[in-house]
């Protein structure tokens, strides 16, 4: 008793719950909502129903300010009750109008006025009560017109004028109770393609109403109350202009006496007739009826005939002959009704040509092959849907006669066992469906037969658990989704199996098995030619199921939805995979390991997890990323270079999350990104977080804590932008906002929602402070007041002028820009002109910030990791290898580009980090050194670091030729250094030769202290010999001509300079194998002609040989025997090698 009371109170409360919501709304409604508002399309839906914003009002007129350029225009579910005269006026560009769902009473002449391009009006479900004559006027190009009433009841006339100004409409439809249709009410519409005519309270429709309706292909008439009978379908003057009529679907009362009139046999374009009896409940279709049409009738569809579940005494009948008589068909629909009172005609479609056939198997437990030989003998069938309300078991070859058959769909029933070969025979089926079943286990050989199948869909059978069966090895598709799959451990295997046998597929390439409950799977037991699989809404848990990388070919895995917590044991390598879905799992961060191997992949969504911090360089290996997908995660801060790799990038969505701050550096290298989403986040300050985002053209910011948006660091991007959406921040409104909403003013799209009177409340632009402007929006705080004492007028922003803020002066502005001009080529000008006073004063002052003393050392220790760096042309090679390696290493490590800069790096950055990272920079002039850009680069890179480094770094030059003083001009660069500082010249006489080493090692200073790891410290051939021996080595090193002279004398096949690399093979080689050493330093003849590359570049390596060189008819600079400098007396000077010359002060 207490709980029929109780269910009594709660019926009761329930029935007043309306009539409160309704009392809440008066007593205090919320304005309307519009959910777009743009440019190009305005979308203010109201409420759907009763439960859809209860306290939220709806428009009762069509909103003010909609943009003229507008193109789409939603206005449906509001409460619109008349459309007066130039309601739309102005929106020329408009093309799609809803207004269904409102409650307009009436249509005055003109309300669509200026709509000219206007070509889709939707006016369905409005309850129109009437229609001025006029109504439609100017809306000539329309070409689609919907005023059918499924839910309100419309009473407008259909009188002569009413679609005058429709001439290009194609699509009409029409329901009205109206006791009256005029004649000519359709006599404009001549282009008209598909009429939808619903009619009640009409005795009878006149002749010759649709006589302009020759171009009509489809008619849909639903006459509930017309009472003319079979004298309905047999009126000539009424239906013979229809003779492009392909479709006829008709909705009466009772088919009973409804028999197609002899008008019927002069429509050659008729072929689809669908039949509709809406309350009548025994249902007979005899031959009489249709035999006008059975020369022509194609398609015939009854299904409406009958209810979707029907009492026993309904009865729907077909007159035996019917089907005999429809030569022609070719789809056969039959409703739904007891399948014995269809079975004895259904023999007769063997004398038709009928490919397509539906029925429902109402009141048959069993199908056998007895059943289905009703049907047998259909040559010419492809499709077959039969739907099993009471069926629950399929025997074998029950198909056995259908090898023609191409589709079979079983869908929608209580289907619970299909035996083994239930479908043998059918050798033609490509597509298998039975989906909506409650099949719960699948026998092995259920399947044998379907040789051809490609697409079977299994999905949404409840109960299905377990199967066995052999799929065919064809099989293309395959959805097992909605399901009761699951997996377990094989306790002799010690391996996860699954349920369901997958092992069969040979090239399946889609399988679903998403909505199942698989908590583990391993790629042993899946298809291994997949390209797409979804394993979403399961029970995948802890780790990410790796084993599903490796499977070759598959480019879509969506694993969201399941209980994934990590990444970080993972190793993947799927060299095809393009997108990944892991949304609504549990990861907290993202594992550098785990997208190494994801190198291809393009779409990544990640959202919805704990995701807390974006480690730097973790997503660095994602190279061909497109879309990313953050979005409802814990992020609070972003890092600098957090996105670093993701040079492909063009969407990033980081929404709802916990962000804080950003820096400049946090969206670094993102150069394609287009589309950025911050919204819902803590942001109250963005900085130069946008500035390097050149391609964004999307930017949403919606829902953070902006205050102020500085114009400094946001106005270049606004710039940029085709979309910024900040709305519902809590903006101050002073004069630091104005410049914002002056630009927003500018572009009408530019803003999202901005011009939107109704928006959402996280779609808003309001005042949040000061306190007396709370609320206030801000495109309403622009006002122009004009000043009687000044000529121009006062811009204020909320009674503040703001128009110091902004006003620029073009003549000040061409005036200083100018200037700016003139001064910068005067300074360009004389910069160049006095160029080499300029380096001098650099020079000053690079030396004035040399370190002091003892610094030097101390810094250089951690600094550098070479003594020298040689710069030399490839054509000098020989005497790198002979001269320089031999008397310099290893007390030195020299850095030689041949030998140790970085095999696939850009040359320039080899040369720039190999001047950064030596102490010294050793150049060997020559011709060849002069004529090779690259050195010249070289030289310029020395030159500038060392005034960068304040006189630590020197850059010393060596001539191993004699260059002209005239030919030297001509590199002003090097010739400024020539006669600034001191350099050094390679002497041709050997006794002059240990001095210039001693003076070039005194320059070289010091070498640096070697690194003290182990895997750096290799010995060398000196530290494994005797002190003795050791002092004879460096007494050979001294007087390298002496040991050079010794080695001439040797036997014939002997190397000529020994190897090098032998004496100093123990010696750190950077970047460069072995073999490749080898190559390059082996000055044998024969190896000499081989091909090397010069900084990375390949050029053919010309014969190293020694040159001598005659001396000249001139004058030179010497040395007595004080080692005093004479000045020569010619102004054809030289500077390079001469027989009694070492060295050259300023």
């Amino acid at each position: 008793m207490r709980v029929k009371i109780a269910l009594l109170a709660f019926y009761k409360a329930m029935a007043l719950l309306p009539f409160l919501l309704v009392h809440q709304v008066c007593g205090g409604q919320l304005p309307p909502i519009c959910q777009t508002w743009n440019s190009t399309t305005v979308v203010c839906r109201g409420q759907g129903g009763p439960w859809d914003y209860p306290t939220r009002a709806t428009l009762t007129h069509v909103p003010p300010g909609i943009p003229s350029s507008i193109v789409t225009l939603d206005l449906s579910g509001n409460n619109i009750t008349e459309l007066y005269p130039n309601s739309f006026v102005g929106l020329t560009a408009l093309k799609y109008l809803s207004l269904s769902q409102n409650n307009i009473a009436k249509i005055h002449n003109g309300s669509f006025n200026g709509l000219r391009n206007l070509r889709n009006l939707d006016l369905s479900d409005t309850g129109i009560q009437a229609i001025e004559i006029g109504a439609f006027a100017g809306l000539n190009n329309l070409e689609r017109l919907d005023m059918s009433c499924s839910t309100q009841h419309s009473t407008f006339a259909l009188q002569t004028g009413l679609f005058t100004d429709l001439q290009n409409l194609k699509y009409l439809a029409l329901e009205t109770s109206t006791e009256k249709v005029e004649v000519d009410v359709f006599k404009d519409l001549t282009r008209l393609r598909y009429l939808y005519l619903g009619l009640s309270s009409l005795r009878r429709l006149p002749d010759h109403v649709f006589d302009s309706m020759t171009l009509l292909e489809n008619l849909t008439m639903v006459e509930r109350d017309i009472q003319s009978g079979s004298e309905f379908l047999h009126r000539n003057q009424l239906w013979s202009p229809l003779l492009k009529l392909r479709t006829f679907q008709l909705f009466v009362q009772s088919v009973e006496n409804l028999n197609f009139g002899a008008v019927f046999r002069h429509l050659p374009n008729l072929e689809e007739i669908q039949l509709c009896s809406i309350h009548e409940r025994r249902v007979r279709y005899s031959v009489e009826m249709f035999l006008p049409l059975v020369s022509t009738l194609k398609r015939l569809d009854l299904r409406c005939s009958a209810h979707v579940f029907v009492e026993t005494d309904d009865v729907l009948t077909i007159e035996p002959g019917l089907l005999t008589s429809l030569t022609q068909l070719q789809s056969l629909d039959i409703p739904w009704t007891q399948f014995s009172y269809i079975a004895d005609v259904l023999p007769e479609l063997r004398h038709t040509h009928v490919q397509e056939m539906s029925f429902v198997m109402d009141g048959i437990d069993i199908i056998t092959a007895d059943t289905m030989s009703t049907i047998r003998g259909l040559d010419k069938l492809k499709t077959l849907s039969i739907s099993l309300p009471d069926t629950q078991v399929i025997k074998a070859n029950s198909f056995t006669s259908f090898t023609h058959l191409q589709r079979l769909d079983l869908a929608v029933g209580i289907l619970d066992t299909v035996e083994n070969k239930a479908f043998s025979g059918l050798s033609s089926v490509t597509h298998l469906i039975l989906s909506h079943n409650i099949i719960s286990t699948l026998p092995h050989d259920v399947f044998e037969g379907l040789s051809s199948l490609q697409h079977l869909d299994l999905s949404y059978n409840t109960f299905l658990e377990t199967s066995q069966a052999r799929l065919p090895e064809t099989l293309d598709y395959l959805d097992l989704s909605h399901n009761n799959i699951n997996s377990y451990m094989n306790m002799e295997t010690f391996s996860i199996v699954i349920s369901f046998n997958l092992t069969d597929l040979k090239s399946v390439r889609y399988v679903n098995l998403s909505y199942n409950r698989i908590y583990g799977i391993e790629s042993s037991i899946l298809p291994s030619n997949m390209t797409v699989l979804d394993l979403q809404h399961n029970q995948i848990g802890y780790s990410l199921p790796e084993s599903l990388f490796s499977i070759a070919g598959l480019t879509y895995l969506d694993l969201s939805h399941n209980d994934i917590r990590t990444t970080s044991q993972a190793t993947i390598q799927s060299p095809t995979l393009e997108t990944l879905m892991l949304n609504n799992n549990g990861l907290e961060g993202i594992d550098g390991e785990f997208t190494k191997g994801l190198k291809k992949l393009k779409t990544l969504t990640l959202s919805h997890n704990h995701i807390r911090v974006i480690v730097k360089e973790n997503l660095r290996w994602l190279v061909d990323l497109v879309q990313l997908d953050l979005s409802n995660n814990e992020i609070s801060t972003l890092k600098s270079l957090s996105f670093r790799g993701l040079s492909r990038l063009k969407s990033l969505d980081l929404s709802n999350n916990k962000i804080q701050n950003m820096t400049a550096m946090t969206f670094a290298g993102l150069d394609k990104l287009r589309i950025l989403n911050l919204a819902a986040n803590r942001i109250a300050v963005t900085g130069d977080a946008f500035h390097r985002l050149y391609g964004l053209r999307h930017l949403i910011l919606i829902s953070n804590r902006l205050s102020v948006l500085n114009q400094t660091s946001l106005g270049p991007v606004v710039n940029r932008l085709e979309r910024l959406d900040v709305a519902d921040n809590p903006f101050l409104c002073d004069c630091k906002l104005w410049w914002f909403v002056v630009r927003t003013q500018d572009k009408y799209d530019k803003v999202l929602n901005w011009y939107n009177p109704y928006p959402r409340s996280y779609q808003s632009y309001k005042c949040f402070r000061p306190a007396k402007l709370y609320g206030q929006r801000l495109v309403d705080g622009i006002t122009t007041q004009e000043d009687e004492g000044k000529a121009q007028a006062q811009s204020m922003f909320f009674e503040m002028d703001c128009s110091h803020e902004f006003r620029p002066n073009r003549l000040l502005a061409c005036v200083l820009a100018s200037s700016g001009i003139f001064v910068a080529m005067m300074t360009v000008f004389l910069v160049d002109y006095n160029i080499e006073h300029v380096r001098y004063c650099l020079w000053l002052w690079a030396k004035w910030r040399k370190p002091r003393i003892g610094e030097e050392g101390i810094n250089e220790q951690y600094e550098y990791t070479h003594d020298a760096f040689i710069a030399y042309s490839n054509e000098d090679v020989k005497w790198v290898i002979n001269e320089a390696i031999e008397n310099l290493e290893p007390d030195y490590n020299l850095l030689i580009h041949d030998r140790d800069f970085a095999v696939g790096a850009p040359i320039v950055e080899n040369i720039a980090d190999a001047v950064e990272h030596s102490r010294r920079t050793v150049c060997l002039i020559t011709r060849n050194f002069l004529k090779s850009k690259w050195c010249e680069h070289e030289f310029q890179l020395a030159q500038y670091h060392m005034f960068e480094q304040g006189g630590g770094v020197r850059l010393i030059l060596v001539f191993l030729e004699e260059i002209p003083t005239r030919m030297l001009k001509r590199y002003r660069h090097l010739n400024a250094v020539v006669k600034r500082d001191t350099y050094l010249a390679w002497p041709r006489d050997v006794r002059k030769r240990p001095l210039f080493w001693r003076r070039l090692r005194d320059a070289l200073g010091e070498p640096l202290p070697r690194d003290s790891e182990p895997q750096e410290q290799v010995s060398t051939p000196e530290q494994r010999i005797p002190e003795q021996q050791r002092n004879i080595l460096e007494q050979e090193r001294n007087i390298p001509e002496q040991r050079a002279q010794s080695q001439r004398k040797n036997v014939p096949g002997q190397k000529e300079q020994g190897n090098i690399l032998e004496s100093h093979g123990h010696a750190p080689v950077r970047n460069i194998p072995e073999q490749q050493i080898l190559h390059l330093f082996n000055d044998t003849p024969e190896q000499q002609d081989t091909m090397t590359p010069e900084r990375g570049i390949l050029e053919q390596q010309v014969h190293v040989q020694e040159r001598t060189h005659e001396p000249r008819n001139t004058v030179y600079q010497r040395m007595d025997s004080e080692d005093e400098l004479v000045e020569s007396e010619s102004e054809d000077d030289w500077c390079g090698i001469r027989s009694d010359i070492l060295l050259l002060p300023l």
